[in-house]
């Protein structure tokens, strides 16, 4: 599992690693909620690597530390 906040990361990462989609503009979107905001703490699924703001899906980053794997729902649902 990989989570990121923006004081620390685990797991590797990097700007362009984070991406689940980009606008041309070159501005990155993360999350459900389709946002560019990677400065707070997100989480990302083992099965498909999509980061996921924890304010967003219901985890904190102090609930991050008891998960050993991460799977979205949509992962979660196959």
């Amino acid at each position: 599992m990989s989570t990121i906040n923006s004081k620390h990361s685990s797991g590797s990462f990097s700007q362009k690693s984070l991406s689940n989609s980009s606008l041309g503009d070159g501005q990155v979107l993360y999350c459900l909620c389709r946002s560019s905001d990677c400065s707070v703490f997100m989480i990302a699924c083992d099965a498909c690597n999509i980061w996921y703001h924890g304010s967003c899906i219901g985890i904190s980053e102090k609930e991050s530390a008891r998960i050993e794997n991460f799977f979205c729902h949509q992962c979660r649902r196959k």
